[in-house]
C-alpha cells in the first residue's frame, strides 16, 4: 500500500502510523484509497479499534495490451481492454458510431480492475 503524507510546513514526509485524534491526508490520490486502522490504547486494556474505508473517485484509465490484432478468416478473436476507475464503469464498445458486444465471430472482452 501507499504510505501516509504528514505536512510539516511545506514538506511532506511519509508514515507508516500517526498519533492524534484526527488525520488529514494531503494531496490525496487514488493510491492512497484503501483501509485505516483507528486505533485507541492506554493502560487499561483492551485496546480498541475501527476500520474505515477511503474510497477515491477518479477518472477511467484504459489499457489496451493490443491495439492491433489479425487473425485468419473464419477464426475467433479476443479484444482486451483493462479499465481502472472508482466507481466503476459502465464499458461498451462502439464500430461505426454503433454500440455492440458481439460482431459476427468477434469475441469481446472488458476486464475491469477495481481500484
Amino acid at each position: 500500500g501507499q504510505n501516509m503524507l504528514y505536512q510539516a510546513n511545506t514538506q511532506f514526509d511519509p508514515l507508516d502510523t500517526y498519533s492524534g485524534d484526527s488525520l488529514t491526508l494531503v494531496k490525496l490520490d487514488r493510491r492512497q484509497m484503501g483501509a485505516y486502522l483507528c486505533i485507541a490504547s492506554n493502560d487499561v486494556p483492551p485496546a480498541v479499534s475501527k476500520r474505515i474505508t477511503l474510497n477515491v473517485n477518479f477518472a477511467p484509465v484504459v489499457k489496451v495490451p493490443n491495439q492491433l490484432l489479425g487473425a485468419p478468416l473464419g477464426t475467433n478473436v479476443s479484444l482486451e481492454c483493462h479499465v481502472e476507475a472508482f466507481p466503476n464503469t459502465i464499458n461498451y464498445w462502439v464500430k461505426n458510431r454503433e454500440k455492440c458486444c458481439w460482431m459476427g465471430t468477434i469475441s469481446i472482452t472488458i476486464i475491469v480492475i477495481a481500484k
